[in-house]
């Protein structure tokens, strides 16, 4: 099993709707959220987190209820549930995966460049490997195709609890992992990354809040 779920962050740049949003989500997880400087981060943060308690309470698990632990590496996981999760955000994007085997997962805008090849190709020299720049140079749009090969590199790091800490020239997206990757509404980029090939994947963009 694993399930995808997409929605926009903007309805939480609304100070009541962040308010009653912020109600719901538990309290260490309420100073992760406030710890960031921008409301606009806040309000992506707190869009995630209320996308994890929407998807386990669709799968019968009380968000509420439910306990959380911080691995070695830093990556938060449930306990004693048999599911994994993983939350991003970009833009006005917040996404989660829930699975019942290990996930990584990364959003991204396809604009994040603009048109600035040089710029992705600095970028493209500092994270990917050789194969990867080959793969890269024979695409038909450089800066959205970087992108592209970007989430499933993040998605990967993020499965395996390395984080942006890794570097990126040591991850071949082409012969490790499996991936599923969408093109979202709004020009957004979406993977997500598992150990073991996953069927039935299930997305569900435009995914709505309940606040209350």
């Amino acid at each position: 099993m694993l399930k995808v779920y997409i929605a926009d962050c903007t309805p939480f740049a609304e100070p009541d709707v962040f308010r009653r949003g912020l109600a719901l989500v538990k309290e260490e997880r309420k100073d992760r959220i406030l710890s960031f400087r921008s409301h606009a981060d806040r309000q992506r943060s707190l869009s995630a987190t209320l996308l994890l308690r929407l998807a386990l309470e669709k799968e019968g698990i009380s968000y509420a209820d439910s306990c959380f632990r911080i691995e070695a590496n830093g990556k938060p996981q449930l306990c004693d549930q048999g599911l994994y999760f993983s939350l991003s955000h970009s833009g006005d994007r917040a996404l989660c995966a829930l699975a019942d085997c290990e996930v990584g997962a990364d959003i991204e805008l396809l604009s994040r460049f603009g048109k600035d090849e040089n710029k992705a190709r600095q970028v493209a020299r500092r994270c990917l490997t050789a194969d990867e720049r080959v793969q890269l140079e024979a695409s038909d749009d450089f800066c959205e195709n970087l992108i592209r090969m970007w989430t499933k590199k993040e998605s990967y790091v993020k499965l395996t609890g390395e984080g942006l800490a890794c570097d990126f020239t040591s991850v071949d997206t082409i012969r490790r992992g499996f991936y599923e990757q969408r093109i979202l509404s709004g020009g957004y980029c979406a993977t997500v990354c598992t150990r073991k090939s996953c069927s039935g994947i299930l997305w569900f963009e435009g995914t709505k809040f309940i606040y209350e």
